[in-house]
């Protein structure tokens, strides 16, 4: 069976933004804890929480990921258990989900981010003094975390049964409360939220506390929130008052398979990187970088994550 050490070499080989790399240590956290709740294997939990991202820097669209990563996770020796269950937890694989596991990674890959998003703006900015109330305020405001999909948290908590677990009034129950998107996705919240409070581990506390916030992967499950040109140029001219500037760097491989290699610059300062088989995919990546580098700042990571250094001329 795959162990974390062998699982974090996978992550550090294709994933080299610390925001992503929190992200799966996020969910890692949090699938070992139902893991255990649950009585099921908590290293093997572990790993499918702690991998099921690592090829979204290599495969950024739907159409690659997770699928374009099944074979290379193959390669490395991952068992098929850990596969499947990676590619279950997007919906456009059209994978059912099955196993209580599955289940379980689809449930807390949405709203891990959300979860230390709502603790970042309070004073605090800790997970150790959020309250259910906190979160469910912010469930209700779109605008907040825009990128966490509420409905994909509500099904997460209803494929979990959370539903079922619910202490409701009469009302509510006559009415199909436990159906309803808002309390499912209020209940899983509680949920996650209680279990990093009970979690403690110190691997994990430095970077909980600090600037973790939901990672690009999510903003591009939804067709509202997939254009990362609209968003980056949006966020420059409010910030800046200028538009970034999109040049071609390079163009590789035979006419029918060209690739082509984009960055973007705001106010001549390169801030994103990109590269695909068509201009607009490389230029949508390399906005997805530069747009993740302005509102995500790279936090304090714990001990085992070594990112890369970046300067400004290489996002």
């Amino acid at each position: 069976m795959m162990n974390r050490e062998d699982a974090l070499k996978i992550v550090h080989t294709y994933v080299k933004n610390p925001n992503l790399i929190n992200h799966m240590l996020s969910v890692e956290a949090a699938m070992r804890f139902y893991a255990e709740k649950f009585g099921e294997d908590v290293d093997l939990w572990g790993v499918v929480g702690l991998l099921h991202d690592f090829d979204w820097e290599i495969h950024p669209t739907l159409e690659e990921h997770p699928t374009a990563g099944a074979p290379i996770l193959r390669e490395h020796g991952v068992p098929e258990i850990i596969v499947r269950a990676i590619l279950s937890h997007a919906d456009h694989t059209g994978i059912p989900r099955t196993t209580l596991m599955e289940k379980a990674l689809y449930a807390c890959d949405e709203v891990t981010g959300l979860i230390t998003a709502v603790a970042l703006v309070r004073p605090s900015r800790s997970l150790y003094d959020l309250t259910a109330s906190s979160v469910k305020k912010k469930w209700k405001d779109r605008a907040f975390a825009a990128g966490a999909n509420r409905e994909e948290i509500a099904a997460g908590a209803q494929e979990m049964g959370i539903g079922e677990l619910l202490l409701l009034g009469r009302g509510e129950e006559n009415t199909g409360g436990r159906m309803r998107p808002v309390l499912l996705g209020s209940a899983l919240e509680a949920v996650v939220g209680a279990l990093y409070l009970e979690l403690g581990i110190p691997r994990i506390k430095p970077w909980l506390v600090k600037e973790v916030f939901e990672p690009g992967r999510e903003l591009s499950h939804t067709e509202e929130f997939s254009d990362f040109k609209s968003q980056l140029q949006e966020y420059v001219q409010k910030t800046f008052q200028t538009v970034p500037e999109y040049e071609l760097v390079s163009e590789t491989g035979p006419d029918h398979d060209k690739v082509f290699e984009v960055v973007v610059k705001v106010n001549g300062r390169i801030c994103g990187r990109g590269s695909g088989h068509r201009k607009k995919i490389a230029e949508n990546q390399a906005a997805m970088r530069a747009y993740w580098s302005f509102i995500h700042p790279a936090p304090s990571l714990p001990q085992d994550v070594n990112p890369t250094n970046l300067s400004d001329e290489t996002p």
